[in-house]
């Protein structure tokens, strides 16, 4: 990204943020299984990112933030030990994770500032399966 005379002029002779500079990083989670003492336990899990904005262009380079944004994910883990009583089947997991649950659309960056050449999104909402299988 090329900058203009006057921004390469403050720079020169003024300290910047850095484009990653984000004030506040936050994320939270927590877990709980059901019926664990059975051979089919099942975990459910829930999760929280929040980020105060990266950097963009204001007044002076890199002098204000993109908005705030927080994402929720969910979690669900259905284990099965000894599945249909085959042995080699000793542990079966199941997975459904839903990322950015509320779908919220928000930006990374906005493509302004030093070092930053296009905006950026988060992820929208994502559905993921799985299943694993230990012999």
């Amino acid at each position: 990204m090329d900058h203009g005379p006057d921004d390469l002029a403050y720079i020169q002779h003024r300290w910047v943020h850095l484009d990653h500079d984000q004030r506040w990083t936050a994320s939270a989670g927590g877990s709980y299984s059901f019926f664990y003492h059975t051979g089919h336990p099942t975990r459910v899990s829930a999760s929280m990112v929040y980020g105060s904005g990266l950097r963009a262009d204001g007044t002076v380079p890199n002098g204000r933030s993109v908005p705030i944004y927080a994402t929720f994910n969910l979690s669900l883990v259905q284990s099965f030990r000894d599945l249909f009583r085959v042995p080699f089947l000793k542990r079966t997991e199941l997975r459904l994770d839903v990322l950015n649950l509320f779908d919220k659309t928000y930006q990374i960056r906005d493509g302004s500032g030093i070092g930053v050449g296009a905006p950026q999104y988060g992820l929208r909402r994502t559905i993921l399966t799985g299943i694993s299988q230990r012999f």
